[in-house]
């Protein structure tokens, strides 16, 4: 039980310290591509994407509902 709770605190540190690192890695990414005269569009509303994009997903994705869980 022990063991299972030092886990989990681990697990998730992993997760939180995982997106901080993706995240600052995506902004360097976008500044670097905005630099080389990139035009870059901020996709806010993502429901267009989401429903234009579904049926592909589905019928392309081994697991939809974990694709949905992690990527949208």
């Amino acid at each position: 039980e022990n063991h299972q709770k030092v886990i989990m605190e681990a697990g998730k540190y992993t997760q939180e310290l995982n997106a901080a690192l993706s995240a600052d890695a995506e902004a360097k990414v976008l500044e670097e591509l905005k630099a080389d005269g990139c035009n870059v569009v901020e996709v806010t509303d993502l429901a267009p994407w989401q429903e234009a994009c579904s049926k592909v997903i589905e019928e392309n994705t081994p697991a939809p509902s974990l694709f949905d869980h992690y990527v949208w």
